[in-house]
């Protein structure tokens, strides 16, 4: 076929859509190595999973995302997808079960052999191009701290990527281990059951609190066709985005004010300083959101409680910290982080090498230089993820029709400027982003080269930037 894409996902849905829509012609498959659509929201399972964008920006643009509640949980947005996926006529892409091992280029041929295992056999395609929407993170586990003595500890230890069906918190201690946008969903879903919840963090995040549903939502569909609507709230989103961050980079101090006045309506200054002062620049790790102030009504009760301390040691179910306390432990959740990955571990090589994305830099954030008919769904990191990928899969559309037009088969980024310097990918100082560094490809100082991280600038640079640009090499 012309288009072999990885993953059915948000991003890899979003790519058979646009695909259906702009290059009706075009032949293409999805797959997808699980048994299921949706990706990320369908491998998630752990109580309270929901969106930490809004839905009207991290939902589909050709699609408005058109539920009562800006920010959406996990089966919502599973059943969003399946809907749209079968309204564009995608699902019949889709090959479910097929997980994607190897990618061969072959410049003389001028395509792509790709190898998948299906439960019974391996399966060999064909195609011009292979687009990997595979997400940011290993499948096959979260990130696990080696954290010290903990063959000592008798509890049950969950990891919210493998949330087991079977797990009965009710009347039970619960310690959580980490204090990302993960820990600040689940404490307030287990605290209503559970005897106790503690979130032991070993240093403070930033919280905001968001409204789980958008006033404007009412007050544009009163006067305005749903779609039309859609469209003014996902822009909305995108320059209210945008804006924050910008002012957070900015002007730090000034965000830092913003986000202890939200604060200091549940808790006092002392509380405020010991737990919610990080020791970095609002939006250089990504923001927590808090809807509608579930977190924080959750520690204000007897239920929940927070500890920012550093674990020392385990024995049975209590765990020993630096300062000299212990807490109770029925069940241990380690929410600490991801593990990240690009490629979904498939090998692949060109012409007999191998492509290691660390030793490559990225072109409009979505191929390799070096690379033939390479493209992957990459997303920001300071607005809602899909947005980005969106971009990309409309680059992709535009630039298979203008390679279509001019008769070209092979399209192939070429780095051919000395005064472009290679930098690391992305400035955030998450843990799971500082892990990964070593295996991450990197941008360049200048564009196309460039990771602008912004939605305004990538539009243009995606949209209406000639394609050919001296760059991009076609054949």
């Amino acid at each position: 076929m012309d288009v072999l894409i990885v993953g059915a996902g948000l991003s890899g849905i979003t790519a058979g859509c646009r695909l259906r829509m702009s290059c009706p012609e075009t032949s293409f498959l999805i797959l997808e190595a699980r048994d299921a659509i949706g990706g990320t929201w369908d491998l998630f399972r752990y109580p309270g999973i929901r969106s930490d964008s809004d839905m009207y920006t991290f939902g589909f643009a050709f699609e408005p995302w058109s539920g009562e509640d800006s920010i959406a949980e996990g089966p919502e947005i599973v059943e969003y997808i399946r809907t749209t996926a079968a309204k564009r006529g995608v699902t019949e892409h889709i090959r479910y079960g097929t997980r994607v091992l190897r990618a061969r280029w072959c410049s003389e041929a001028g395509e792509w052999t790709v190898t998948a295992q299906t439960a019974e056999q391996e399966r060999v395609y064909r195609c011009r191009h292979f687009w990997v929407c595979t997400g940011y993170f290993s499948y096959e586990g979260g990130y696990q701290p080696d954290l010290p003595d903990m063959e000592r500890y008798s509890g049950r230890v969950v990891h919210p990527q493998e949330w087991p069906e079977d797990l009965d918190w009710s009347g039970r201690e619960i310690v959580i281990v980490g204090s990302g946008a993960t820990a600040v969903t689940l404490l307030p879903e287990l605290a209503q059951t559970a005897s106790k919840v503690t979130l032991l963090q070993r240093s403070p995040g930033y919280v905001a609190e968001v409204a789980r549903k958008d006033p404007w939502v009412a007050r544009l569909n009163s006067f305005l066709p749903e779609r039309l609507a859609g469209w003014v709230l996902r822009w909305k989103g995108i320059l209210y985005q945008s804006f924050l961050f910008r002012l957070a980079r900015r002007f730090p101090n000034f965000m830092k004010k913003l986000l202890r006045k939200g604060l200091s309506v549940y808790f006092s200054p002392s509380t405020i300083d010991e737990h919610f002062q990080p020791d970095y620049n609002p939006w250089e790790q990504r923001l927590c959101i808090d809807t509608d102030g579930e977190y924080m009504k959750a520690l204000q009760s007897d239920k929940a409680d927070i500890v920012t301390d550093r674990i020392t040691s385990f024995e049975g179910r209590t765990v020993r910290l630096h300062s000299g306390k212990t807490l109770k432990a029925d069940i241990l959740v380690t929410a600490t982080g991801l593990v990240v990955e690009l490629f979904g571990r498939i090998e692949v090589v060109v012409d007999g090498r191998p492509v290691r994305p660390q030793d490559h830099l990225l072109y409009k954030g979505a191929m390799l230089n070096d690379v033939p008919n390479l493209i992957f769904s990459l997303g920001y990191t300071n607005m809602s993820w899909t947005l980005k990928c969106d971009l990309t899969a409309r680059f992709v559309c535009r630039l298979l029709n203008f390679m279509e037009k001019q008769g070209y088969s092979t399209f192939c980024p070429q780095l051919n400027d000395p005064e472009v310097e290679p930098e690391q990918l992305i400035d955030f100082s998450s843990g799971y982003l500082q892990r990964a560094l070593p295996i991450l490809p990197r941008q360049g100082s200048k564009s196309p080269w460039k990771l602008h991280q912004s939605y305004l600038a990538d539009l243009l640079q995606t949209g209406l930037a000639p394609l050919d640009d001296g760059v991009m090499q076609f054949r």
